[in-house]
C-alpha cells in the first residue's frame, strides 16, 4: 500500500518563521549494570524526527481541502502520508510524514482565512 501524496490544493510551505528543526533520532535506550556506569544502546526501529508544523494563511477552499484530506484520506489522521520537507541545504525534499496523535488545529482568529497546525512525524527512511 503506498501512502497519500499531500494534496496539490493546500500549501505545503509554511510561513518563513515557523521552520522548526527537532532531533534526528531519539536518546538512546540506557540499561542500568550491577557495577558500572549504564549502558547506552541506540533505540530499535525507523527513526523519525518530531517538529511543529503550521501552515500559511488558507482560503476556505484549500481548508476544505486539508479537512477532506486528513479526515477521509488520512483516516482521521491515522495514516502516514508522503509531504514536502524542508531540508537545511535550502531545498524541499518528498519524506514519509504523519499527524502525531491524529490531532490538528485550525486557528479562525483571521477569519475568513484559517491556519492549520500539528506536530509533524517525518521518517527519515
Amino acid at each position: 500500500m503506498t501512502a497519500a501524496a499531500w494534496p496539490d490544493a493546500v500549501p505545503y510551505q509554511g510561513p518563513v518563521d515557523s521552520i522548526a528543526f527537532g532531533p534526528s533520532y531519539a536518546a538512546p535506550l540506557s540499561s542500568e549494570t550491577e557495577s558500572g556506569p549504564a549502558l547506552p544502546r541506540p533505540r530499535p526501529g525507523p527513526r523519525s524526527t518530531e517538529y511543529p508544523w503550521q501552515s500559511r494563511l488558507l482560503t476556505r477552499a484549500q481548508w476544505d481541502a486539508f479537512e477532506a484530506f486528513a479526515r477521509v484520506t488520512l483516516r482521521q489522521g491515522t495514516l502516514p502520508f508522503t509531504m514536502k520537507v524542508w531540508r537545511p541545504e535550502g531545498c524541499y525534499v518528498d519524506r514519509l510524514c504523519q499527524i502525531k496523535d491524529g490531532l490538528w488545529q485550525t486557528d479562525t482568529s483571521a477569519a475568513p482565512r484559517v491556519r492549520i497546525s500539528f506536530t509533524r512525524i517525518v521518517w527519515n527512511l
